[in-house]
Protein backbone atom coordinates (compact mmCIF):
# COMPACT_ATOMS: atom_id res chain seq x y z
CA UNK A 1 0.00 0.00 0.00
CA UNK A 2 2.46 2.39 0.76
CA UNK A 3 4.51 1.81 -2.20
CA UNK A 4 1.62 2.99 -4.35
CA UNK A 5 1.61 6.41 -2.29
CA UNK A 6 4.73 7.16 -2.66
CA UNK A 7 7.81 6.83 -5.02
CA UNK A 8 9.68 5.01 -3.19
CA UNK A 9 13.05 4.05 -4.95
CA UNK A 10 13.37 8.04 -5.75
CA UNK A 11 12.63 8.84 -2.36
CA UNK A 12 14.94 6.76 -0.72
CA UNK A 13 17.78 7.84 -2.96
CA UNK A 14 16.95 11.44 -2.22
CA UNK A 15 17.43 10.44 1.49
CA UNK A 16 20.56 9.06 1.14
CA UNK A 17 22.06 11.50 -1.26
CA UNK A 18 21.08 14.12 1.46
CA UNK A 19 22.84 12.36 3.80
CA UNK A 20 25.71 12.26 2.01
CA UNK A 21 25.75 16.05 1.47
CA UNK A 22 25.13 16.78 4.91
CA UNK A 23 28.32 14.56 5.76
CA UNK A 24 30.68 16.07 3.40
CA UNK A 25 29.25 19.60 3.35
CA UNK A 26 30.65 19.74 6.88
CA UNK A 27 33.97 19.24 5.21
CA UNK A 28 33.67 22.12 2.95
CA UNK A 29 32.28 24.38 5.46
CA UNK A 30 28.77 24.25 4.37
CA UNK A 31 26.15 25.87 7.05
CA UNK A 32 23.68 23.57 8.54
CA UNK A 33 20.78 25.13 7.57
CA UNK A 34 22.04 24.69 3.34
CA UNK A 35 22.62 21.09 4.49
CA UNK A 36 19.70 20.36 6.10
CA UNK A 37 17.67 22.10 3.43
CA UNK A 38 19.96 20.75 0.42
CA UNK A 39 17.34 20.34 -2.53
CA UNK A 40 13.89 19.91 -0.46
CA UNK A 41 12.08 20.84 -3.55
CA UNK A 42 12.73 17.44 -4.65
CA UNK A 43 10.14 16.26 -1.90
CA UNK A 44 7.29 18.16 -3.48
CA UNK A 45 4.73 15.84 -4.89
CA UNK A 46 4.46 16.97 -8.10
CA UNK A 47 8.06 16.71 -8.46
CA UNK A 48 8.41 13.74 -6.38
CA UNK A 49 6.54 11.40 -9.10
CA UNK A 50 8.31 13.09 -12.21
CA UNK A 51 11.54 12.49 -10.65
CA UNK A 52 10.88 9.07 -9.88
CA UNK A 53 9.52 8.15 -13.34
CA UNK A 54 12.52 10.14 -15.13
CA UNK A 55 14.96 7.66 -13.06
CA UNK A 56 12.99 4.20 -12.04
CA UNK A 57 9.83 4.30 -14.94
CA UNK A 58 11.30 5.07 -18.25
CA UNK A 59 10.99 8.52 -18.32
CA UNK A 60 8.87 11.43 -18.29
CA UNK A 61 7.87 14.11 -20.71
CA UNK A 62 7.74 16.55 -17.49
CA UNK A 63 11.05 16.00 -16.39
CA UNK A 64 13.11 18.71 -18.48
CA UNK A 65 10.54 21.57 -17.24
CA UNK A 66 11.02 20.02 -13.56
CA UNK A 67 14.66 20.35 -13.43
CA UNK A 68 15.14 23.76 -14.75
CA UNK A 69 12.59 24.81 -12.09
CA UNK A 70 15.01 23.23 -9.68
CA UNK A 71 17.90 24.41 -11.24
CA UNK A 72 16.65 28.03 -10.87
CA UNK A 73 15.46 27.84 -7.17
CA UNK A 74 18.12 26.08 -5.85
CA UNK A 75 21.22 28.34 -5.94
CA UNK A 76 24.01 25.61 -5.39
CA UNK A 77 23.58 24.50 -9.23
CA UNK A 78 25.62 26.24 -11.69
CA UNK A 79 22.88 27.28 -14.03
CA UNK A 80 21.32 29.36 -11.18
CA UNK A 81 23.95 31.93 -12.35
CA UNK A 82 24.21 32.28 -15.51
CA UNK A 83 22.10 35.40 -16.71
CA UNK A 84 19.77 34.28 -19.68
CA UNK A 85 19.89 37.85 -21.02
CA UNK A 86 21.85 40.93 -21.10
CA UNK A 87 19.69 43.73 -19.12
CA UNK A 88 22.30 45.75 -18.09
CA UNK A 89 24.77 48.13 -19.68
CA UNK A 90 28.09 46.56 -17.66
CA UNK A 91 26.96 43.47 -19.38
CA UNK A 92 28.08 42.97 -22.99
CA UNK A 93 27.81 39.52 -23.43
CA UNK A 94 26.10 36.07 -21.08
CA UNK A 95 28.80 35.64 -18.82
CA UNK A 96 28.31 33.58 -15.48
CA UNK A 97 27.94 35.67 -12.36
CA UNK A 98 30.29 34.82 -9.19
CA UNK A 99 28.53 32.39 -7.13
CA UNK A 100 28.38 33.30 -3.07
CA UNK A 101 30.57 31.16 -1.62
CA UNK A 102 28.51 29.25 0.44
CA UNK A 103 26.57 27.95 -2.86
CA UNK A 104 29.59 26.98 -4.64
CA UNK A 105 30.70 24.61 -1.72
CA UNK A 106 27.22 23.53 -1.45
CA UNK A 107 27.60 22.74 -5.29
CA UNK A 108 31.14 20.93 -4.60
CA UNK A 109 29.74 18.92 -1.78
CA UNK A 110 26.27 18.27 -3.91
CA UNK A 111 28.78 16.07 -6.41
CA UNK A 112 31.15 14.23 -4.00
CA UNK A 113 27.60 13.02 -2.62
CA UNK A 114 26.30 12.54 -6.27
CA UNK A 115 29.63 10.14 -7.05
CA UNK A 116 28.99 8.70 -3.63
CA UNK A 117 24.95 8.01 -4.41
CA UNK A 118 25.30 6.52 -7.72
CA UNK A 119 28.63 4.83 -7.83
CA UNK A 120 29.29 3.66 -4.21
CA UNK A 121 32.33 5.18 -3.61
CA UNK A 122 33.88 8.71 -2.76
CA UNK A 123 35.46 10.38 -5.85
CA UNK A 124 39.31 9.71 -6.08
CA UNK A 125 41.36 12.62 -6.11
CA UNK A 126 42.90 11.34 -9.64
CA UNK A 127 40.05 9.76 -10.87
CA UNK A 128 36.81 11.09 -11.25
CA UNK A 129 35.61 10.56 -14.20
CA UNK A 130 32.01 12.66 -13.78
CA UNK A 131 34.77 15.79 -12.91
CA UNK A 132 37.25 14.49 -15.41
CA UNK A 133 33.98 14.45 -18.09
CA UNK A 134 32.26 17.99 -17.09
CA UNK A 135 34.30 20.52 -15.45
CA UNK A 136 35.62 22.33 -18.06
CA UNK A 137 32.27 23.14 -19.86
CA UNK A 138 30.25 24.32 -16.97
CA UNK A 139 29.82 27.81 -17.27
CA UNK A 140 31.36 29.15 -14.40
CA UNK A 141 33.04 32.98 -13.35
CA UNK A 142 36.51 32.62 -13.07
CA UNK A 143 36.64 33.32 -9.17
CA UNK A 144 33.92 30.48 -8.95
CA UNK A 145 35.97 28.14 -11.32
CA UNK A 146 39.23 28.38 -8.78
CA UNK A 147 37.16 28.04 -5.49
CA UNK A 148 36.00 24.83 -6.43
CA UNK A 149 39.56 23.87 -7.67
CA UNK A 150 41.57 25.07 -4.85
CA UNK A 151 38.73 23.81 -2.26
CA UNK A 152 38.88 20.12 -3.71
CA UNK A 153 42.59 20.31 -3.69
CA UNK A 154 42.59 21.57 -0.20
CA UNK A 155 40.22 18.55 0.92
CA UNK A 156 42.32 15.88 -1.01
CA UNK A 157 45.68 17.77 0.75
CA UNK A 158 44.02 17.40 4.60
CA UNK A 159 43.06 14.20 3.92
CA UNK A 160 45.81 12.79 2.78
CA UNK A 161 47.69 14.31 5.29
CA UNK A 162 45.71 12.68 7.62
CA UNK A 163 45.85 9.23 6.56
CA UNK A 164 49.59 9.29 5.82
CA UNK A 165 51.40 11.02 8.75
Amino acid sequence: MLKKLIPYKYFWAVIKHKWFVFIIGRYFGVPIHRRILHDWSKFLPQNLWVYNTQFYCGGSNKFDFIWLKHQNLHDHHWEYWVPRTCHSSRMTKIEPLKMSHSATMEMLADWFAASRSYNGKWPDENNWPWWDRNFNSIQLHKETKELLNYAKKSFYARNNARTTG
